[in-house]
């Protein structure tokens, strides 16, 4: 009976305990997400993809860049790393980890406490005396060595030498407790999450939403390679204690003694502080209080720009190993130039010398997004010296960010295969450049791939009468996206209400200039694409594999060599100048984007596929991802729609329903840094369980049938058509002087 007793109690405790565990478990995990000075970020918020990482072959690596954030305690960082292991590789196989190519981490696979399915977690802390104090980035490479047995060449035609890095890696930043930031490029430079923005009471003056439409694109495009929230606050609404203290803040005055004054996590702006602030001219606001002047006259180069990988935030690198070795270079088209134009890649290359006897195959591969752009088969003689390789990147292969792959192959001979014999290394430089030429048209760069690129200088945003602050968090973040991939931030009008579509429509008037430097810069451009031939023409008869032809077969392979690279030099040549034959440029005296943002009353004059009918959305046409639609027209939905009125590139912004939900799904799912990247529609519909990519028919009336296709070609459609009118004026001119002289001469005889 006692027995029985001792078991009752037993269950009763085990019950008890279990109760309470479960009763406990949401404090714990809220006191875990809520650890003081502690900021948590996935890894792919770094790397620019959301799917898992494979690094494949004997000696692959993947590299990565962190901001150099300020008020960040390193010694307390981490860097926690999932990696899911080939079951067949060698246990002495090892995976290290070097931050700015320097060795921190290392571990052998039979060291490290494996999970099922092979899996295991690294818990890695990045140590301080690795930073470098002045650079804007920290380089982390992940470089693992793999094998399976003595035979490298069987290890890597097996296809088992990989690992992947899973997406749910992460890294553990530690905040310094004490951390005030001094000055406002240590504010803007800090480690933050989140970010207030806090107005004045309404109503607003135009320059007052303008700074703040202008502060808010800025912030996101200095904080592009991070998770990072914006959010806003109408004044007098206040924030909580526990914010005040931790959160970063602006308060945007409408005049004050000083442009700027900052007090700890606090700045205050006026609109001149905000031109200076994005003007990327922080670095001069001396102290914590001030005046500041910005001139908006904008100086215009002729000379060819060089941006090199240093510049970028990139420095030298090497490729080492056996099989195919890849590394990627992630950049985007607005760090190199402010207009769509030609874009050429001089790459500073070398590697280690090859036997004069090799047998096997080594290639340099070059890609730009996916896309094979170069190719060299590598041999003796090339090895040793940094000689350039001078590529064109033609406009279709480019978008606003882009991906540039540095791959070589290496598969010697089978003896060559063996554990301790000497890699092969291929060495990148850091002042390998790309050459961007002075561009002579305004142009608005997009992600969002029906827009891509619109010839303007101006936006015109257009906002409703009475203005929420969720509209206006709307419209934000909207240009934000727009704003995100140009160069310099584009000069934004303000227009409220219900406006005549002569303001908003009209042509602009079409103006004509000279564009003296023209002839030499394209002089200049070509010359030093020419003195190259030479060069890559005496490498390519002095390899081995041209010297072991015989004499018939040199003869054809001379010929090809030579000719090809002139030819292409010539293809180039007149294809940049048929492209802008004429020094002339004419551009539209004030080409803008219009975007419309939540109308009263979508007008009447706008040829968009969306229009209201008894309070509803009504769809002009048919889309063809309708089947995607998980929510029917008559529920809440948000949409953005893309489409030309007067040859005027117009975004739509509108809700169907109740506006506060569609609103709400507006803000749950759109990112301005990613969203557009994904989207190839011209409709995009935000609903309660996602984003739909919707596109019209091709007869729609949305289309615009003048709208040139791809990045570059409508900026150069102007130059061709005065060109060709030209052309017939000279040829008709020709003619009528060619018969008038023949008829003067019948006369005379």
């Amino acid at each position: 009976m006692r027995f029985k007793n001792d078991r009752c109690l037993v269950f009763l405790g085990i019950f008890l305990f279990i109760g309470l565990f479960f009763f406990s478990l949401p404090i714990i995990n809220s006191a875990f997400a809520q650890i003081p000075n502690t900021i948590v970020w996935n890894l792919t918020d770094f790397v620019g993809q959301e799917n898992d990482i494979r690094l494949e072959g004997h000696k692959a690596s993947y590299s990565f860049f962190l901001p150099n954030f300020k008020g960040v305690n390193w010694d307390e960082t981490r860097l926690a790393l999932k990696i899911w292991f080939s079951e067949a590789l060698n246990p002495e196989s090892r995976v290290s980890l070097l931050i700015n190519d320097q060795l921190v981490y290392t571990r052998l696979l039979k060291n490290i406490p494996l999970q099922p399915n092979w899996v295991a977690y690294l818990d890695i802390l990045i140590p301080e005396t690795a930073l470098k104090t002045n650079e804007r980035f920290i380089k982390i490479e992940i470089q693992p060595t793999l094998f399976i047995g003595n035979h490298l060449g069987e290890d890597i035609s097996s296809g088992n030498l990989w690992i992947i890095i899973k997406k749910e890696s992460f890294i553990t930043f530690k905040t310094k407790t004490d951390w005030i930031p001094q000055t406002i490029d240590d504010f803007l430079k800090s480690i933050k999450e989140t970010i207030t923005l806090i107005l004045p009471p309404q109503p607003w003056s135009d320059h007052m939403l303008q700074s703040y439409f202008t502060l808010y694109a800025f912030l996101h495009k200095i904080h592009r390679e991070q998770p990072f929230r914006i959010q806003t606050i109408i004044a007098p609404s206040q924030l909580s204690s526990a914010d005040s203290k931790q959160s970063y803040q602006i308060y945007l005055l409408e005049n004050s003694v000083s442009d700027y004054q900052l007090y700890g996590k606090k700045l205050f702006l006026t609109a001149e502080g905000v031109k200076t602030i994005s003007a990327e001219l922080h670095r001069f606001m001396i102290g914590t209080s001030g005046k500041t002047f910005y001139s908006t006259e904008e100086k215009k180069s002729f000379q060819p720009q060089k941006i090199t990988f240093s510049h970028l935030g990139y420095s030298s690198f090497k490729l080492e190993g056996f099989g195919n070795m890849e590394k990627n270079l992630r950049f985007y088209y607005s760090d190199l130039s402010k207009y769509p134009t030609s874009l050429t890649l001089r790459l500073f290359f070398n590697h280690t010398p090859l036997p004069s006897d090799f047998k096997g195959e080594a290639l340099i591969k070059l890609s730009i997004n996916s896309q094979p752009v170069y190719s060299q088969r590598l041999d003796a003689k090339s090895g040793g010296q940094l000689f350039p390789i001078d590529l064109y990147l033609s406009a279709p292969l480019l978008k606003p960010v882009n991906t540039l792959t540095f791959g070589l192959s290496y598969y010697p001979d089978e003896e060559d295969y063996r554990l301790g014999m000497m890699p092969f290394e291929g060495f990148f430089s850091e002042d390998s450049y790309f050459q961007v030429k002075s561009g002579n048209h305004a142009a608005i760069l997009s992600s969002w791939k029906p827009i891509t690129a619109v010839p303007g200088n101006k936006i015109k945003m257009v906002l409703p009468s009475e203005l929420d602050e969720n509209t206006l968090h709307i419209a934000a973040e909207i240009l934000s996206s727009i704003q995100l991939y140009n160069s310099r931030l584009i000069p934004v009008e303000i227009i409220f209400g219900g406006t005549h579509p002569n303001n908003l429509l009209s042509p602009s008037s079409i103006a004509i200039g000279w564009n003296p430097n023209y002839y030499p810069e394209m002089w200049n451009y070509h010359w030093t694409n020419f003195i190259q031939i030479p060069k890559l023409i005496e490498h390519t008869l002095s390899s081995s594999e041209y010297l072991n032809l015989n004499l018939l077969q040199k003869i054809p392979a001379a010929i090809y060599n030579i000719t090809i690279p002139f030819g292409q030099f010539v293809h180039q040549f007149f294809f940049s100048f048929l492209s802008y034959p004429i020094p002339v440029q004419t551009n539209r005296s004030e080409n803008h984007l219009l975007i419309i943002v939540s109308p009263e009353i979508i007008p009447n004059y706008l040829y968009s596929t969306v229009f209201f009918e008894s309070g509803q959305m009504v769809l002009k046409d048919s889309i063809q991802s309708q089947a995607n639609l998980t929510t029917s027209l008559n529920e809440p939905i948000s949409c953005l729609v893309f489409f030309y009125q007067n040859h005027i590139p117009v975004i739509l912004f509108t809700t169907s329903g109740q506006k506060s939900i569609a609103e709400n799904y507006f803000k749950k799912h759109f990112n301005p840094k990613t969203t557009f990247l994904g989207i190839s529609g011209n409709l995009v519909i935000f609903e309660k369980n996602g984003i739909i990519d919707a596109t019209f028919p091709e007869n729609s009336l949305t289309n615009d049938p003048d709208k040139s296709q791809g990045f570059f070609s409508q900026f150069t459609s102007n130059q061709r058509i005065l060109f060709l009118i030209i052309l017939g004026i000279i040829i008709a001119l020709v003619i009528i002087f060619y018969y008038q002289k023949n008829h003067l001469t019948s006369s005379d005889n």
